[in-house]
């Protein structure tokens, strides 16, 4: 039996690793842009403007990450 050879992982344990870290990445995906946009219109005194920009920035970061996802997901297969 050959000790040198590293341990593979089960599909399921893959899987579940994709997932954690889809996990923590939709989240600030999400929240990043829009933190930016509230911030640069409190600065700049401004209406909606920036945080709407970033609302739309956030909303294709996160489907961004789901094809992401979906790619690993499938090359798992």
């Amino acid at each position: 039996m050959d000790q040198n050879k590293e341990p593979r992982l089960d599909k399921s344990w893959r899987s579940a690793m994709v997932m954690v870290g889809i996990a923590f990445s939709i989240p600030s995906s999400f929240a990043v842009p829009i933190l930016i946009g509230y911030l640069s219109d409190k600065k700049y005194n401004t209406a909606p403007i920036f945080l709407i920009i970033g609302l739309i920035l956030a909303v294709f970061s996160v489907a961004m990450a789901i094809n992401t996802l979906i790619k690993k997901m499938n090359a798992m297969k």
